[in-house]
């Protein structure tokens, strides 16, 4: 994004929150917003091993549980139906 873009393209609502947080100072609100996007790309990359690895563990304590596929992977057509 571009210095400047952030009021374009979020509503009025949601860039009034950094416009308050930055006391009325919308290049400081840019630069928080900016921040913000900063912060959310580290957290989500974490989020996203997080889910990978609940989403592994459950398919294999329930596979051993059950004895069969217990999530199944659509992208792989020969675990749908087991």
């Amino acid at each position: 994004m571009l210095p400047g873009d952030a009021p374009a393209i979020l509503s009025p609502e949601q860039f009034m929150r950094y416009i308050q947080a930055a006391k009325g100072d919308v290049s400081h609100a840019i630069e928080l917003y900016e921040m913000n996007i900063q912060v959310s790309e580290g957290v989500f990359g974490v989020l996203h091993l997080l889910e990978i690895t609940i989403r592994n563990s459950m398919h294999s304590a329930l596979t051993a549980y059950t004895g069969q596929m217990c999530i199944r992977d659509s992208s792989r057509p020969e675990t749908i139906g087991e």
